[in-house]
């Protein structure tokens, strides 16, 4: 029995000296759904990075059809220590992941204060969570970081079908006016 307590006081001690550095996991806020071009447009981003962080943005798709979609990022400017100014955070992650689903739409590391990943979602009711990872540069206390999020319809296949449809009867129709005269 002794000797399970001490096991079970090492493994206890060993998780808190692995996670005493970790990043804390943070939600938060999605500007909503604006629209924005042919589709639709949302802002992320964080105003007070003061360390490691993983933020978690949870949202569903503007519209029940299929979307093709990209995100950017880009890190804050600050000052710096040596009196400068200079991008302030760095990012090491960034998962687009279908929640309802369990499935990771895109995404990836990221090795930049500048990045960007585009994908494509179905349609549905589907809760979708954008996570973005990362950490302060050397030389900066305090820091930020913002991003888009755009999708856009993508048409059904028989959008695709009409439009070659309709194609084909004005190249028939030209040339069979070309063949009358």
């Amino acid at each position: 029995m002794k000797k399970l307590l001490k096991l079970i006081g090492i493994v206890g001690a060993l998780c808190i000296g692995l996670n005493s550095g970790a990043a804390i996991a943070n939600s938060q806020t999605f500007s909503g759904w604006a629209p924005a071009g042919s589709g639709w447009g949302a802002v992320f981003g964080s105003p007070d990075v003061d360390g490691p962080f993983v933020d978690n943005y949870f949202f569903q798709m503007p519209t029940s059809l299929q979307v093709l979609g990209g995100s950017v990022v880009i890190s804050g400017f600050g000052p710096d220590s040596s009196g400068g100014v200079s991008f302030n955070t760095f990012f090491t992650d960034f998962e687009l992941k279908d929640v309802t689903t369990n499935t990771v739409i895109g995404g990836g590391p990221l090795l930049s204060i500048f990045d960007t990943f585009s994908f494509v979602a179905g349609p549905g009711t589907d809760i979708y969570k954008l996570t973005v990872k990362g950490s302060l540069l050397p030389g900066h206390d305090l820091g930020s970081y913002s991003g888009t999020l755009n999708v856009s319809p993508i048409p059904e296949p028989e959008t695709y079908a009409m439009l070659l449809v309709g194609l084909g009867l004005l190249g028939f129709a030209a040339r069979r006016r070309k063949a009358i005269v």
